[in-house]
């Protein structure tokens, strides 16, 4: 996303004096999400964070885009009768709305989070920061990975 797309998903989040939250905010992403892409950050209080922010109107881009494609396989025909393709496109709806949740994913996130602390040397996830969380920006903090191996050869 463009620079000032991505400061106005800030300030529409967190209100026209965004910056106040953050000592540092990298306003290039470091990685892409399926629906977004992500930010390294350091909030006011000096947590690294990860900010995961849905792309403009992805949400709302969903149920016009499978109607096309719902349109443009009845025209064509390519999908054979038993394969119940309604179906199909009932479901996908639903899944890809689920995905453009970030609160839903928070909470299934903060569930494993609390289910990771029984065996904490051995697993870890992120926290999520609830007061810097929404619908379309999900807020965790940063935690650097491990390989795999890594863990792997522990006992």
């Amino acid at each position: 996303m463009p620079i000032k797309q991505v400061v106005r998903i800030f300030e529409n989040a967190y209100g026209k004096d965004w910056q106040k939250n953050f000592k540092e905010i990298n306003l290039y992403p470091f990685a892409a999400a399926s629906i977004g892409q992500v930010h390294e950050a350091i909030l006011s209080d000096g947590t690294r964070v990860a900010l995961k922010v849905q792309y403009t109107n992805i949400a709302n881009s969903i149920d016009s885009d499978l109607d096309n494609f719902k349109l443009l396989v009845d025209v064509l025909g390519v999908f054979p009768r038993g394969l119940y393709i309604d179906e199909l496109i009932k479901v996908s709806r639903s899944e890809l709305h689920c995905e453009c949740d970030y609160e839903r994913e928070a909470a299934y996130q903060r569930r494993y989070h609390k289910a990771c602390i029984v065996s904490p040397t051995k697993y870890y996830a992120p926290k999520v920061i609830d007061h810097m969380s929404n619908k379309e920006i999900l807020c965790t903090e940063f935690v650097d990975g491990v390989e795999i191996d890594t863990l792997m050869a522990e006992p």
